[in-house]
Formats: structure tokens, sequence, C-alpha cells
């Protein structure tokens, strides 16, 4: 959270509230090249786009997931 641009992220304060390990799943999604969220098909795109742009298009990609799927992700009310 404090290295936030501005330290005010819902979905990250929203993560902390429920006591959700944020770090796990970003980790797990950078060490699978999210693979383990997304159909194989999916994967070898970003798998070509990580090739050509390296770190930052998982960045990006993570960081659209989150933004696509908000209303679902402060809806949960536990881990």
């Amino acid at each position: 959270m404090t290295t936030t641009y501005r330290g005010k992220r819902s979905v990250l304060l929203h993560l902390n509230a429920i006591n959700f390990d944020f770090n796990k799943l970003v980790d797990v999604s950078f060490r699978t090249l999210l693979t383990a969220f997304l159909p194989l098909s999916a994967a070898i795109d970003i798998l070509l786009m990580f090739l050509v742009e390296g770190n930052k298009i998982i960045f990006r990609f993570t960081y659209a997931l989150m933004k696509v799927h908000k209303k679902y992700i402060k809806s949960a009310s536990n881990a």
C-alpha cells in the first residue's frame, strides 16, 4: 500500500480489510505468466508479448485484470 502513487487504492484497501494476501496473488500471477488464471490460448499471447516487451506487459495485464474485475473483487467479504 505504501508503494502506490496516492496511497488510496480502493481494491488494495478492500483486500487488506478482508485479510487477503495480495502479495501471494501477484507472486503466483508473475511466476506462472498468468497461466494460473487464464486459458492457455490467452497465456500464449501474453507470453509472446512478454518476449517482445519484457516485464512491463505482465504488470499491465495484471492491472487490467484487476481493473476489469474491480466490482467482483470489492463484493468479496472474505479472503
